[in-house]
Formats: C-alpha cells, structure tokens, sequence
C-alpha cells in the first residue's frame, strides 16, 4: 500500500465495522480514547499522525486536530490483532506480527 488510510478507510478495507475496529483497538490499547495511536507504533511505522486544520464557519477561527492514518504495515498488524481477538487460544509467541 502507498498511502496510509483512515481508520474508517481501514476497517472497509478489514470488512469490519468502523466501531467495532476502533472497540478493538481500544480496548488493546492501540488507539486512546481520542483515537490516537501509541507513540511507539507509529515509530515502528504501523501508523501515522496527520494533524490538520478546519475554520469555524463565519467567525474565521482556526484550531487544529489530529488524524490517525494506517499504513501498510499497520493493516497487516490491525488484520492480525482481528484475527488474535476471533481466536483467543493463540499464544503471544505464535503472533506473525512484524
């Protein structure tokens, strides 16, 4: 994959809900409540943060958010985690994950 996706990109990709993929993400502690990555997954290149920027309507005030996009590398990790949480009697050291 050339270019990270959104979540919600992701999960259509996952064939998985958006809110069940962001459940799960949650609740292993991938994404916190604000739906941004761990710092160390994105140093391992699994995720990227883009922060952007909206204008509210006439007032012309600017603020900025953050956006957590998934890489490549990060779909195969989510696909895997998916997988993991389906079938609960995989060990930690039989996880394929890079």
């Amino acid at each position: 994959m050339d270019k990270p996706v959104m979540i919600n990109q992701a999960a259509k990709i996952l064939s998985v809900p958006p809110s069940r993929l962001r459940q799960v993400l949650r609740s292993q502690k991938v994404i916190d409540r604000n739906n941004l990555p761990r710092h160390e997954l994105v140093q391992r290149g699994l995720f990227h943060v883009e922060n952007r920027q909206f204008v509210k309507g006439k007032t012309g005030i600017r603020g900025n958010y953050a956006v957590a996009l998934v890489t490549g590398s990060g779909l195969t990790y989510i696909s895997a985690l998916m997988k993991e949480m389906e079938n609960p009697e995989v060990s930690d050291d039989e996880r394929t994950v890079q």
